[in-house]
């Protein structure tokens, strides 16, 4: 993975050029995509909350405390938006 910086956009440009030099490495043919920052950060987020959810019912199943089965259903239903958006996200990118 490698990080370029767009220092300018053409006012009437359609595209943007994106040039590689010698210092960026191997640099192969395929698709880019482009990830801005604010992006970045809420796929961080979104991995951090989920990291969270599951150490929270590990914590929960290491206690042995009681789930009631309503709690784990909406658990599920959240991860299973959570994954949904994101699969939806991917899928703009293909």
């Amino acid at each position: 993975m490698m990080e370029k910086e767009i220092t300018q956009v053409g006012k009437k440009r359609t595209d943007t050029l994106i040039r590689f030099g010698k210092k960026d490495g191997d640099v192969r043919l395929g698709k880019v995509y482009v990830l801005y920052p604010e992006e970045l950060e809420d796929l961080q987020k979104q991995i951090a909350d989920a990291h969270e959810e599951i150490a929270t019912l590990r914590t929960k199943i290491a206690e042995e405390e009681t789930i009631k089965l309503d709690d784990i259903v909406d658990m599920i239903n959240n991860m299973d938006s959570r994954v949904s958006k994101l699969e939806s996200d991917v899928f703009k990118l293909k």
